[in-house]
């Protein structure tokens, strides 16, 4: 499905007519909630198939599956977080590099009180 996202994503950002702003320079909500449904999907998935995999190799056997919810939970915080993000940007609320250094502190303040 992240693959799928992806292709799917990339065909959309090079259509002339899927642009942020519509005529009038507002802001195009549809294509605006298409994108961050899209990149949701893609850095779950992503986020997911990385921890899941760093399971898989290092903590558990060959013959051993870890459970796949605690790679889920990041996953989808982490998402959540990035979409967060970018809405913020979008309002002009906070920068993204801003944002992306408070994704970092949130994550790492998560991990020292064992999310």
């Amino acid at each position: 499905m992240t693959f799928l996202g992806a292709m799917f994503l990339l065909f959309l950002f090079q259509q002339e007519h899927f642009l942020p702003f519509d005529e009038s320079q507002e802001f195009d909500w549809y294509n605006i909630f298409t994108v961050l449904f899209f990149l949701f999907l893609i850095i779950q998935g992503v986020i997911f198939l990385i921890l899941y995999l760093f399971q898989k190799f290092l903590t558990c056997g060959i013959k051993e599956f870890p459970s796949y919810n605690y790679s889920l939970k990041w996953g989808i915080l982490v998402s959540i977080l990035f979409i967060l993000v970018i809405l913020l940007n979008i309002y002009n609320i906070m920068g993204l590099t801003w944002g992306l250094l408070a994704i970092v502190l949130i994550i790492f303040l998560l991990i020292l009180i064992k999310f």
